[in-house]
C-alpha cells in the first residue's frame, strides 16, 4: 500500500494526503509512534523489575504501589496534556513532539537510581511530562496529515508501526535486563544498561522528529488566555460526537495502564512464586505480553479498514463490544503463566488496537481543524483520568480481591461504553463513510 501519494482516482484503496504534506513528515511521524508507544511500554511492563530489584519491594505490595505510582504518573499527565494541546496549536506539533522524547529520555536515566517510592515518584512526574505531549501528538497526526475520508487506513497503519514498537517493547527490550545479566553483569548493573539503551532510543526519536516532521498547520490566531482555550476543549463535549470521542477516550485509554502494569505484576508474582529470579521472571512477563503485541501488529491495518468502511460510531461500538468479551474472560483465569492467559491476551490484543484506532479517528473527525489540538490535550485528559482511577482501584482489586480484578473492571466500562454509543450515535452529526 503507497501511503504517500497525494491524490488518487475514485475507488483507489491509498491513503490521501493533506495539502502540503510531504512524504517524508508522514514516515517521520509513523516512526515516531514506534518510538513513543515502545518506550512509553517500557515504563509499565518493567515496574516490576524496578520494583524487585532496586527497591526491594515485596511483591504482595507491588499491585498496590504500581497502582499508586502510575495514578501520581497520570496525575502529571493530566497537567500537561493541557500544556501539551495548547502549545501544539500555538508553538507547533514538532516542538512538543520533539521535546516529549527528551523528557521520556531523561526519566530512563533517572529510573534505576530511585532509592525510594517518593524519588522513583519524582523521577516518574519527569516521564509524565514526555507521555502527555507524545500522547496529544498521537492523537492530532493523522487529522493533520491525511484527508478524512483516508483516516481509518491512516491510522491502520499508524497503529501497525505502534503495534510494532509495542511487540520490540514486550519481546527484545524488556529482555534487556536478562540478556545483560547472562552476559555476566549483575542484575542490578544489567538492569541500569538497559534503561540506558531506552534513553538512547529517546533521543533518537527526538532527533527524526526535528529534523524530519515537518509541515503547516491551522493555529490558534486569537491571543486568548491559555485558560479560556482550555476551557473550550471541555466547553467542546456539546457536541454529542465529541462528547462520545471523550467517553472513548476514558474506556480505551484507560485499559492502556491495566494492561502494562497489572499483567506483568501478575506474571511476576506467579514467576517469583515458581522459584524464577527476577530477571528471568521479567522475560516471562514479557512473553506473555508479546501474545497481545503479536495480534496487535496485525489487527491494525483490519481495524483501519473497518473504520473506514462503517461510520466512526459505530466502528467505535464494534471496538466496544470486542473490549467487553475480552477483558471480562479474564474473570476465568487463575494461572497468568497458562495457555489460556495467551488466548485471552489475544484477545485483549484486538481490543487495545481497535479502541485506539476507532477512538482517535472519531476524535479527529468530529473537532475542528483550528482547535484539534485543544480538543486533542482534553481527550487526553479523560483518558488520563480513566487512567488514574483504574491504576488506584486496579491495584486495590489486584492486592484484595484476585488479580484479574482490575480487567474484569475494564470489561465493564467497555460494555458502558456499548450503551453509549447506541444512545448518542442518533445525535453524532456529519458522521461519513468512506
Amino acid at each position: 500500500m503507497d501511503i504517500a501519494a497525494t491524490s488518487y482516482p475514485e475507488g483507489s484503496k491509498g491513503i490521501r494526503l493533506a495539502e502540503g504534506v510531504k512524504r517524508s513528515a508522514l514516515w517521520a511521524a509513523y516512526i515516531s509512534c514506534f518510538f513513543g508507544i515502545m518506550l512509553a511500554i517500557l515504563i509499565s511492563i518493567n515496574q516490576d523489575f524496578l520494583f524487585t530489584t532496586f527497591l526491594k519491594i515485596p511483591t504482595d505490595q507491588h499491585g498496590r504501589v504500581g497502582g499508586s505510582l502510575q495514578g501520581f504518573r497520570e496525575l502529571i499527565v493530566v497537567v500537561f496534556l493541557s500544556l501539551g494541546g495548547l502549545l501544539a496549536d500555538r508553538v507547533g506539533r514538532r516542538f512538543v513532539f520533539g521535546t516529549g522524547f527528551l523528557f521520556l529520555s531523561a526519566g530512563f536515566v533517572l529510573f534505576p537510581t530511585a532509592t525510594s517510592i517518593t524519588e522513583l515518584g519524582a523521577y516518574y512526574a519527569v516521564s509524565a511530562v514526555g507521555a502527555a505531549f507524545i500522547t496529544v501528538m498521537g492523537s492530532l497526526i493523522v487529522g493533520d496529515l491525511v484527508m478524512n475520508e483516508s483516516r481509518g487506513r491512516a491510522s491502520g497503519v499508524q497503529n501497525f508501526m505502534i503495534g510494532i514498537g509495542g511487540l520490540i517493547a514486550i519481546l527484545v527490550l524488556k529482555r534487556l535486563p536478562k540478556i545483560f545479566a547472562d552476559g555476566g553483569r549483575t542484575v542490578e548493573d544489567a538492569g541500569r544498561m538497559a534503561y540506558w539503551v531506552y534513553a538512547g532510543l529517546g533521543v533518537l526519536a527526538a532527533v527524526i522528529v526535528f529534523l524530519f516532521l515537518r509541515y503547516k498547520t491551522e493555529v490558534v490566531k486569537a491571543q486568548r488566555p491559555p485558560l479560556a482555550l482550555l476551557r473550550d476543549g471541555f466547553a467542546a463535549a456539546k457536541s454529542p460526537g465529541i462528547l462520545l470521542s471523550y467517553i472513548a477516550a476514558f474506556v480505551s485509554r484507560g485499559d492502556l495502564v491495566v494492561i502494562g502494569t497489572f499483567v506483568t505484576l501478575w506474571t511476576n508474582k506467579a514467576a517469583l512464586a515458581g522459584g524464577m529470579n527476577a530477571a528471568d521472571a521479567a522475560a516471562k512477563g514479557g512473553a506473555v505480553l508479546g501474545a497481545a503485541g503479536v495480534v496487535q501488529l496485525f489487527s491494525a491495518p483490519l481495524i483501519g479498514w473497518m473504520t473506514d468502511r462503517l461510520d466512526r460510531v459505530r466502528a467505535l461500538q464494534v471496538a466496544a463490544v470486542i473490549g467487553a468479551i475480552a477483558y471480562l474472560a479474564m474473570f476465568f483465569i487463575h494461572d497468568p503463566l497458562s495457555r489460556g492467559m495467551m488466548f485471552v491476551m489475544m484477545g485483549t490484543g484486538v481490543a487495545q488496537m481497535a479502541g485506539i484506532i476507532t477512538s482517535q479517528v472519531l476524535l479527529v473527525e468530529q473537532a475542528p481543524a483550528q482547535m484539534r489540538g485543544v480538543i486533542a490535550g482534553t481527550f487526553g485528559i479523560f483518558g488520563a483520568i480513566a487512567q488514574i482511577g483504574l491504576a488506584w482501584a486496579g491495584g486495590i482489586l489486584f492486592d484484595t480481591w484476585r488479580e484479574a480484578g482490575p480487567f474484569v473492571l475494564v470489561g465493564l466500562l467497555n460494555l458502558g461504553l456499548v450503551v453509549a454509543c447506541q444512545i448518542l450515535r442518533p445525535r453524532v452529526l456529519g458522521l461519513k463513510v468512506s
